[in-house]
């Protein structure tokens, strides 16, 4: 990664702690220890391939045709969250299966499971596995989660690394979560 990606990656980070600083000071929604959240996602994925290269590596699925390495998401979003002793800080477990690229008449699934942390003003950081019928990669994320009422509502901005096996890809992503009680 060049030093301008490494200072814009820090600059965004730093922009979205700062998001929270007001919340520290207003009443924060008492959390349970365990919480379960589920609900679907949409978004944006930018794959670092030129058109010919993703056609070429499309075209071994869904033969004969020219695609544009920037595809829909659309999926669905699992989430456990454990507290932090008396803070309202969690670690968070994060499932997402994602289907790419429906606007271009192709089916991608794909899967992340990442490992993360959300401080109690929203901001939320984690990395984690992504698998996808063409590889295995290493996923990053950074954003924020606002929450009303029992609904969470992320904005997350995922970095895929780039391995021997794929290039690196960059997504934004948001949707909905309902907190699942079992009464």
């Amino acid at each position: 990664m060049e030093k301008s990606s490494y200072r814009s990656l820090l600059i965004t980070l730093l922009l979205f702690s700062m998001m929270g600083i007001g919340a520290y000071g207003q009443e924060q929604k008492v959390i349970p220890p365990f919480e379960f959240t589920f609900g679907p996602r949409i978004g944006v994925i930018a794959l670092n391939q030129s058109v010919s290269e993703f056609t070429q590596s499309v075209n071994k699925i869904f033969p004969g045709d020219v695609y544009i390495p920037v595809l829909s998401i659309f999926g669905v979003n699992f989430e456990q969250r454990i507290l932090l002793g008396e803070t309202n800080n969690q670690f968070i477990f994060h499932e997402v299966l994602y289907i790419l690229g429906l606007e271009q008449s192709i089916f991608i699934p794909s899967a992340a499971m990442l490992i993360g942390y959300r401080d109690q003003s929203g901001f939320e950081f984690g990395f984690g596995p992504s698998l996808s019928i063409e590889s295995i990669s290493v996923v990053v994320a950074v954003g924020y989660t606002f929450s009303f009422s029992g609904v969470h509502i992320p904005i997350d901005l995922s970095f895929r690394i780039p391995s021997r096996n794929n290039t690196a890809a960059i997504s934004l992503s948001t949707g909905f979560n309902f907190t699942y009680e079992n009464q």
